[in-house]
């Protein structure tokens, strides 16, 4: 979360698609509500998928918000989630978001235990604003 030139609150939203139309989607999304987004099609881009050991830095997080969609080549996105989470992630569970066409009763029972939300495609616009707008008063309430 920074504050741009007219001291607006901009909120950051990390995004982790394969699929580009749906990436590019959701970037469309993230900029028409203001917010600072950066996209990727594979996790490793964050550091605790190459350095087990690492420890997010204490002093910020690198997103206020976090949408990822099931699956990579590599690793599945709860394992991901389960990473960051063994590693300190500075991004609230609740503020994290995986987007797919289905889920297993394991998956959703891991989700659930990690707190994020899971939206399932096709979704409607209307319940990722209604995310959106519960992020942004989780992270006003953690200032």
């Amino acid at each position: 979360m920074t504050k741009d030139a007219s001291n607006k609150i901009k909120y950051k939203l990390a995004i982790f698609f394969e699929d580009d139309s749906t990436k590019n989607l959701l970037l469309k999304l993230a900029k028409k509500r203001g917010y600072e987004a950066l996209a990727f099609k594979y996790p490793e881009t964050c550091v605790v998928t190459t350095d087990p050991g690492c420890m997010c830095i204490k002093e910020h997080r690198c997103a206020d918000m976090m949408i990822l969609g099931r699956h990579f080549l590599s690793l599945k996105a709860l394992d991901f989630l389960g990473c960051q989470s063994k590693s300190g992630c500075r991004v609230p569970f609740e503020n994290k978001l995986i987007i797919s066409s289905t889920y297993d009763e394991m998956e959703e029972q891991k989700g659930k235990d990690l707190g994020v939300k899971m939206l399932y495609m096709p979704f409607v616009f209307k319940e990722l604003d209604d995310w959106f707008d519960e992020c942004e008063k989780r992270l006003e309430r953690m200032k």
